[in-house]
């Protein structure tokens, strides 16, 4: 019966590290209520609220 989950877990690991897997994101940024402009890509339009 351990063999289910560990197998489970091996592929849950292998996915998450895939190039395009959950762990290949490299930051959040949370939108707010003020226009917002990231200083990484200052050629690209300022959020905006609707």
């Amino acid at each position: 019966m351990t063999r289910g989950p560990a197998k489970w877990h091996s592929g849950h690991q292998t996915r998450l590290a895939d190039p395009h897997g959950f762990l290949a994101v490299t930051s959040l940024h949370w939108l707010s209520e003020q226009p917002q402009r990231s200083a990484a890509y200052t050629d690209l339009a300022t959020w905006r609220p609707a």
